[in-house]
């Protein structure tokens, strides 16, 4: 009996430490750095209205890499979305700017409004965050609110 309960504390703790690796392995496959700087270089093409189709096209390259790196399976970025569905805190937004990189990509509309290229420029990076692709600093000012 007592060989019993010693392979079973044995066995618990072999998952736990597994557990443990495996967590620690899959945050290390995003690299928060490399999707901040990723995101400060497409949000600089903001400053020259001819480049914000870039940035909405960057945008949802680098919103797939981080489904990608986070194991969400599918073809296309919209399948990813579709199995990553429950992990996004507002998917209207992040669906929202998709769409509009594909108008972009596929029917070669390049014809925003700033609001719409803000609209989706902060539906992709809300879903970067919700993914841990992105930390989100906050300043002085916001935690007095």
């Amino acid at each position: 009996m007592l060989i019993v309960l010693y392979y079973i504390i044995l066995l618990v703790l072999l998952c736990l430490v597994l557990y443990i690796g495996l967590r620690r392995y899959k945050n290390k496959l995003i690299n928060p750095k490399y999707y901040l700087e990723n995101w400060l270089r497409l949000v600089s093409y903001l400053r020259e209205k001819k480049l914000w189709y870039k940035a909405i096209v960057d945008a949802d390259k680098l919103l797939d890499e981080a489904l990608t790196k986070a194991h969400y399976k599918g073809n296309s970025v919209g399948e990813k979305l579709v199995s990553a569905q429950k992990k996004f805190k507002d998917s209207e937004d992040i669906w929202y700017a998709h769409k509009l990189s594909n108008k972009i990509t596929e029917e070669n509309i390049n014809k925003f409004t700033k609001s719409q290229i803000i609209k989706a420029l902060n539906g992709f990076k809300q879903a970067l965050v919700d993914l841990n692709a992105l930390k989100i600093v906050k300043k002085d000012n916001d935690r007095r609110k």
